[in-house]
Order: C-alpha cells, then structure tokens, then sequence
C-alpha cells in the first residue's frame, strides 16, 4: 500500500496532519435501518514537510502546536429486498484554520 507519509521521489505532500479523537455516538436500529450520529472531540496539528528527503524531519520538521477540534457525523443505513443496502453518511471537522467535510453514498447488494 502507498502512502503520502512515506518518502517517494514520484510525489510530494506539501504538510502532514496528525489527530486524535474521541467519539460520542447515539445509534439507533429497527428492522432493517440503522442510523447514528456521531459528536467528535479531539486533538489536531499539522506540519510542513520539507522538499528534501532527510529521514524524521519528513514527519516532525516544523509541526503546530495541538489545538481542539470537533466534528460531527451522521449515517443512516436501509436495508432492503433482504440483499440491498443503502447507505449514506455525511461528517465534518472544524479544525485550526479550515473544515474538513465529507459525504459518502453507497448501493451494497449482498450474494
């Protein structure tokens, strides 16, 4: 598996993110749906990495402080047909200076 965290002189990532969380969920099921919301607390700092490859500054050259960060999350999940799946989840992180925010749908059929 590649990563951006390893050094590879086909890529480069401008900056490094590292967290760490805590989450608080509320779930909810009943024939054939589920559904969840999620509350996320947590520690986050981020980092330059520097264009030359020199082993740990690649990780720890130049990092912020830790600051807080929280989020929320929210997924809902229907079963049907007794095969079918359909999920849906949408989360967002309000970090030091941006948000970070996704959404995720997916059909899952089960043989």
């Amino acid at each position: 598996m590649a990563s951006a965290s390893d050094y590879s002189p086909y890529y480069w990532t401008p900056y490094w993110d590292e967290r760490a969380n805590a989450v608080l969920r509320y779930a909810e099921s009943w024939q054939g749906r589920t559904f969840n919301i999620d509350f996320i607390f947590g520690r986050q700092r981020e980092g330059q990495r520097t264009q030359d490859y020199n082993e740990w500054s690649v990780f720890y050259d130049e990092a912020t402080d830790w600051s807080n960060a929280w989020g929320l999350g929210a997924s809902f999940s229907q079963q049907f047909w007794q095969s079918w799946e359909l999920t849906l989840d949408i989360r967002t992180m309000f970090l030091r200076s941006y948000a970070d925010h996704s959404f995720y749908l997916s059909l899952d059929h089960t043989f």
